[in-house]
């Protein structure tokens, strides 16, 4: 979600307010994850947040917030990170002008909302291990 050089979104992590965090941190685009690797095959969430974080793990039913600047983005492919933001349950972004946004690589305009992102549901997932040709049940 773009936000540069806007001052008409808030946005809260458990309940927590971290939109001076962004605005400090001059970030470009917010990325909201679950998933160790994006955008084919980059991690943006790096080694950035180890220590201040858990491992980011897609069992552990939080979503991790990654801050990317206009520096960061285009690096991603290139190895490089973004900012770790937060690790929460639940992250809710409250715009009051309309924006650019991308979901699932879908570009579009959003109108000024409320966006509530939180886990729902999990499954078993069936993966080929690369040691060997069996299948076998992961849980994401």
């Amino acid at each position: 979600m773009g936000i540069t050089g806007t001052l008409c979104f808030q946005f809260q992590c458990d309940g927590q307010d971290v939109t001076s965090k962004l605005k400090e941190m001059k970030v470009h685009s917010i990325l909201f994850l679950n998933i160790s690797h994006y955008g084919g095959g980059t991690k943006p969430w790096g080694n950035s947040g180890l220590g201040q974080f858990q491992t980011p793990a897609t069992d552990d039913g939080m979503i991790e917030v990654i801050g990317l600047t206009t520096y960061q983005l285009p690096l991603l492919q290139a190895g490089g990170h973004g900012s770790s933001i937060a690790q929460c349950k639940k992250a809710k972004l409250v715009t009051s002008c309309t924006i650019p946004v991308q979901v699932d690589g879908e570009p579009c305009r959003l109108a000024p909302s409320i966006i509530e992102i939180e886990l729902l549901n999990t499954v078993n997932m069936i993966a080929k291990t690369k040691v060997k040709k069996n299948l076998v049940v992961a849980s994401y």
